[in-house]
């Protein structure tokens, strides 16, 4: 999420050109380049996640639902209305 302190230039000035800020590699190195921390994420995010053996445990699956959605029904008069509530800022 990013900061705000009433002035948009402060995120501009912490995070790169892609909204990621500068990370710290387990060596301590700040990495700065767009190629550096995709590296460092994808390592991360491999060493933790579960290689698949293809195999699929079904007691892990949620219960089958076999109740249907209701429809929704979007007026071009809803969505005005709600448009219209929005922030000009975008700051929720």
């Amino acid at each position: 999420m990013p900061l705000y302190y009433g002035n948009s230039n402060v995120n501009n000035k912490l995070n790169g050109s892609n909204g990621i800020g500068s990370l710290k590699s387990p060596t301590g190195e700040m990495l700065y380049s767009v190629c550096d921390k995709t590296v460092l994420l994808n390592d991360y995010f491999s060493s933790v996640f579960t290689i698949d053996n293809g195999i699929i445990d079904t007691t892990k699956l949620p219960h089958k639902v076999d109740d249907v959605m209701p429809s929704v029904l979007f007026t071009p008069s809803t969505v005005v209305k709600y448009i219209k509530r929005l922030k000009n800022n975008g700051i929720p």
